[in-house]
């Protein structure tokens, strides 16, 4: 194993002892990873904004994260972390070959790379299931695996939320693979491993353990992702307030609870994963059989691009996206990625195109994009 530089294990010895006090709030336990004579990427499911910080405290070695662009942009604390850290910075989560070259230059230097392939958290607490891309870039860097799986982060402040909550979580070494081990390996049973070792369901772990997770306004944010009414089946209706979320076309109300569930009478769903499942099915089958040229429109949409802002009307096509009087039609389009819950983002043409907006739904032009090209990718 290579010497990590003086500055990066300086700050990796004082985030370990500084985030132990911060993690007793979550009563957080983990597995340790053994040690190895070889360099590994830890590949893990991503649930909470500090995920990094779990991470660090389950392996012995230093771990060079992977890490989306973002956080390194606030002002002078960024720079700092980047130099003190020294990721593989991502641009909205995307692996380009370059970086893909960068996380070989630092396996085959005898380091460990951490890396969230979800690049984003669940919506619905469930682990997104990866391609044979990530089998492919273990099988090409030579390096052992180490799998991980979080459990009970998703309750914290699902990607939907507005608020965070306290309550246990816990780390779990899932699979250690040696380079031996895994030379005979075809990408994708390597993606096999992977896909089963980080896999989580975040509702089946708490029928199981049954944790409270303690916090205000849970419910606030539910409509950005379960915007149908399943009992009216009414588009757009839902509102949140507090704890409770309610359809403003009929009476149907749900309440999250401490666990993490949904309770109300003629409760047609107990959690977020089986509504947000309709949902998802409703809205495509909508879009799919709908007639009209124009599908969805978003009023006071913020936009950025070369950092300039502008406000207006995002409207969806079944073919194109346009914003005032911008076109973007849909098959040259990349990286349409929601970030967050209330972001859009995509490349196009060259630039990168950002949209916001206080009641700006961003899962539904994802969900559109990803119905013309066919394909299952989850957003």
């Amino acid at each position: 194993m290579a010497k990590v530089p003086f500055k990066s294990q300086i700050t990796f010895n004082i985030i370990y002892v500084a985030s132990k006090i911060f993690l007793k709030k979550y009563s957080f336990t983990t597995d340790h990873v053994p040690r190895m004579e070889e360099p590994y990427l830890f590949i893990s499911n991503h649930t909470t904004d500090f995920d990094f910080i779990l991470a660090g405290h389950a392996s012995k070695d230093y771990l060079y994260y992977v890490a989306e662009e973002s956080p390194f942009r606030i002002p002078v604390a960024g720079p700092l972390m980047k130099y003190l850290v020294d990721p593989i910075i991502v641009k909205l989560s995307n692996v380009t070959a370059s970086d893909i070259k960068e996380i070989m230059k630092r396996i085959k230097a005898g380091y460990n790379v951490c890396l969230y392939p979800e690049g984003r958290h669940s919506y619905n607490g469930i682990t997104m299931k990866q391609d044979d891309s990530i089998g492919k870039l273990v099988k090409i860097s030579g390096a052992a695996l180490v799998t991980y799986k979080i459990e009970g982060g998703y309750f914290l402040k699902p990607r939907w939320s507005r608020f965070k909550r306290t309550g246990p979580i816990s780390g779990h070494v899932t699979g250690v693979y040696s380079s031996e081990e895994l030379k005979n390996k075809t990408p994708k049973e390597i993606t096999e491993i992977i896909n089963k070792g980080i896999y989580e369901d975040a509702y089946l772990t708490q029928e199981k353990v049954k944790y409270k997770y303690k916090g205000k306004n849970r419910a606030e944010g539910m409509e950005k992702l379960l915007f149908i009414c399943p009992s009216c089946q009414s588009m757009d209706s839902m509102k949140s307030d507090g704890d409770k979320c309610y359809c403003t076309k009929c009476s149907y109300l749900v309440t999250w609870n401490d666990e993490g569930f949904l309770e109300g009478e003629d409760l047609k769903y107990n959690n977020v994963r089986d509504w947000y499942s309709f949902v998802n099915e409703e809205y495509t089958k909508n879009v799919v059989e709908t007639t009209n040229e124009e599908l969805i429109e978003s009023y006071n949409v913020i936009l950025t691009v070369d950092k300039k802002e502008s406000t207006g009307e995002l409207k969806a096509y079944k073919e194109y996206f346009t914003f005032n009087d911008i076109k973007f039609p849909l098959d040259e389009l990349s990286s349409v990625r929601v970030q967050y819950a209330d972001i859009l983002n995509f490349n196009y043409s060259g630039k990168h195109y950002r949209f916001t907006g206080d009641k700006f739904y961003p899962w539904k032009y994802a969900r559109i994009y990803h119905i013309y090209k066919d394909d299952n990718q989850e957003i």
